[in-house]
């Protein structure tokens, strides 16, 4: 009887462990799925769903779900997408930074996936919690342009702006994505809208060296004389960059030309810059992407601040090799091409240390050498 006793007390542990998963093996089998789906392993993860692997479970990049994880990669199988929503995955959950699923999907310019999930419910004109943009906005600025047109089939929002007054169209013009441009004016974009900034899509477009695109909105009837908030005009633009082919198309569609010289040049904006704050400063020197974008995204940081060698937030990212942020300031309209105290560009900051995804950037926004 004694032996029953012992075998019975020794064995019970085991029996209950069997019966009863623990929140170690729940928490295992989760973190298991988030691998299964960053590998793309369609099996494991229906596998895992069965196990009772929980479909919302969060751990991924940028501490997304499995869905998101499955959605923003650059190989994404619409297989996998569509496994994760029949089991109930949430469709407008976001990610640590207030991303949705729907705009990491627009990113990557998986036309597919778009439509299953805006098929799924997903809200098509959420915006980011960062910076305020849409799905068609990031589809636009990456240059996906049948994202562009199944969105706005979808009615998203043509006009839409981000927490800067950001249109599609301006992001489309500052980009040079002509088709893109096309189909949001034909979607009946406001052509004349203005940023927070007092860009348009007209200035943006000359400021960026792209004539092509400074055709189309000018047959769109763009203000061609439209001003930003340092009075600057797309004349004034194309005219400091040296572009005489757009400065010649602007005169024929009635340009005025600067009323004194001091109109001619450009603004530096040296005199009355705000300082950065040393909070954004060791953010950037430590390389923390997030941490800079919680800063201009909570607007503790004026993105045309310098510090005390007249540096800009767009030159010491540059410098750093912080392409998404780079990206993003350059979307807002910050132009590439102003200096620090020692005549330096953010172009020159790049180049210096070797980072060529930067460059480029900032090559394609119309940075000089």
């Amino acid at each position: 009887m004694k032996k029953v006793l012992v075998i019975q007390f020794f064995l019970l542990p085991l029996f209950v462990a069997l019966i009863i998963p623990s929140e170690t093996n729940a928490a295992d089998i989760n973190e298991d799925l988030i691998k299964a789906v960053e590998n793309g392993d369609t099996v494991k993860v229906l596998d895992l769903l069965q196990k009772g692997a929980d479909v919302n479970t969060t751990g991924g990049t940028w501490g997304g779900t499995a869905l998101m994880e499955a959605v923003w990669r650059p190989d994404a199988k619409l297989e996998l997408v569509r496994i994760l929503l029949d089991a109930g995955a949430d469709i407008n959950e976001r990610d640590s930074l207030g991303t949705p699923i729907l705009t990491h999907a627009a990113s990557q310019g998986h036309t597919e996936i778009v439509k299953a999930i805006i098929h799924a419910g997903a809200d098509v004109n959420a915006k980011g919690r960062m910076f305020g943009n849409t799905a068609l906005q990031i589809a636009v600025r990456d240059g996906h342009i049948r994202c562009v047109r199944v969105l706005l089939d979808s009615d998203a929002d043509v006009n839409a702006t981000d927490q800067n007054g950001m249109t599609a169209l301006m992001s489309a013009a500052a980009g040079g994505h002509i088709g893109s441009m096309r189909v949001l004016i034909d979607s009946g974009a406001d052509v004349n809208a203005k940023s927070k900034y007092g860009t348009t899509a007209l200035i943006l477009a000359a400021r960026s060296s792209h004539i092509e695109t400074v055709r189309v909105l000018l047959n769109a009837d763009s203000h061609v004389n439209a001003k930003d908030n340092d009075g600057q005009t797309a004349l004034m633009f194309a005219k400091n960059r040296g572009r005489t082919e757009i400065v010649d198309l602007l005169k024929k569609t009635g340009a005025n030309e600067p009323t004194h010289l001091a109109d001619a040049s450009e603004p530096t904006k040296e005199a009355n810059a705000p300082d950065i704050p040393t909070d954004m400063l060791e953010a950037i020197e430590q390389g923390q992407t997030e941490k800079v974008i919680l800063l201009l995204a909570a607007g503790l940081t004026d993105p045309n601040a310098r510090d005390r060698r007249g540096r800009t937030v767009l030159m010491l990212t540059a410098w750093k090799g912080m392409s998404e942020i780079v990206q993003h300031l350059l979307n807002m309209g910050i132009d590439p091409n102003i200096k620090d105290q020692n005549g330096k560009t953010a172009l020159l900051y790049a180049s210096e240390e070797g980072h060529t995804a930067t460059v480029e950037l900032l090559k394609q926004a119309g940075a000089k050498e």
